[in-house]
């Protein structure tokens, strides 16, 4: 399983890179290769920045508490909504 810090950073890279042929490199425009990895500051950077939820996270983490994932997949999808 890969870290979230490294599954940030694949998704940050697709987006940058916006192509989807390789799943390890990618050109940047000027031509020179970039590789996933390049894009961990920045995973790591939006972790750090999400780490404490905000009230409506909270509420919706509160709201579906059978497990710990549910909770995480609530405060996250309530997240992604704003």
């Amino acid at each position: 399983m890969s870290s979230m810090i490294d599954r940030g950073a694949r998704a940050i890279w697709m987006v940058n890179t916006r192509q989807s042929d390789d799943p390890e490199m990618r050109y940047n425009e000027d031509g020179g290769e970039v590789h996933w990895s390049a894009y961990r500051v920045e995973a790591r950077a939006v972790l750090e920045a999400i780490r404490m939820p905000n009230d409506d996270m909270c509420d919706a983490g509160i709201e579906h508490t059978p497990t710990p994932v549910h909770v995480w997949c609530a405060m996250i999808e309530t997240a992604l909504n704003e």
